[in-house]
């Protein structure tokens, strides 16, 4: 099963519970704006009982620190991911696909 969704709810929405869910069953990377972050993804999946591979921060997908033996990714606050490469300069709109178009 290849998932392929965007998840956009408001705060404590469950973004992240389902970031966990979707990687734990695609086997993929989670890709989080930092470390910090990883550290709190990967208690969360410990504590909902899900086996995940060890988030990589935004500043290590940028790099391409993740091997090459990777399946896919999931990125967890792609807002603050993609406003940190911007430097904190306002972003305005970002556009994406359609999940069924990703292809």
């Amino acid at each position: 099963m290849k998932t392929r969704e965007l998840i956009i709810t408001g705060r404590g929405g469950g973004k992240t519970r389902r970031c966990i869910e979707i990687a734990a069953a695609e086997k993929a990377y989670i890709v989080c704006p930092t470390r910090k972050d990883a550290l709190r993804i990967t208690r969360m999946a410990e504590e909902m009982g899900l086996d995940i591979l060890f988030p990589i921060t935004a500043s290590e997908f940028i790099k391409g620190d993740f091997g090459r033996y990777v399946t896919g990714f999931v990125f967890d606050d792609a807002d603050r991911f993609f406003q940190m490469m911007a430097r904190n300069v306002p972003i305005h709109a970002i556009s994406l696909n359609e999940p069924e178009r990703l292809d």
